[in-house]
């Protein structure tokens, strides 16, 4: 799986994994899955910052400027490569299922903060590791 896709993958899988209307099964193997995409998200965040600090500027080392022009290119294309490699991590999609009926009567009744929060890139995104149906069966 392409760095990419676990990048994509990370934020919506955060929030899955807090969502205690999923079987205990599921949620096991999600937390699984999220735990082994940790150690690379980490490593990524770690080469962003460099390039971020060879190609910026900073005032603070927090937060940096990428001047337009060549060096914005170099950036672009360093960054480019680096979400392109392949992590060696791979998740079979069909392994779970998500039903957005089943999740939808679970929630019937719950206060909102009890509810998942998943945007339609959430979605999007999550499908990359397991599968999504509207309907069950």
């Amino acid at each position: 799986m392409k760095l990419s896709t676990l990048i994509k993958c990370d934020q919506a899988l955060s929030k899955l994994i807090k969502y205690e209307y999923l079987p205990a099964c599921q949620m096991f193997y999600l937390s699984t899955i999220h735990r082994s995409m940790a150690e690379a998200i980490e490593a990524y965040g770690r080469a962003r910052n460099a390039l971020l600090a060879k190609y910026g500027t900073s005032e603070d080392g927090r937060s940096y400027t990428i001047p337009a022009g060549e060096k914005a290119e170099m950036f672009t294309a360093e960054l480019a490569e680096l979400e392109g490699q392949e992590t060696g991590i791979d998740f079979p999609p069909e392994r779970i299922t998500l039903c957005i009926e089943s999740i939808n009567k679970a929630e019937e009744g719950q206060p909102v903060d009890k509810r998942l929060c998943f945007s339609a890139c959430d979605w999007t995104a999550i499908q990359e590791i397991i599968k999504v149906t509207e309907t069950e069966g």
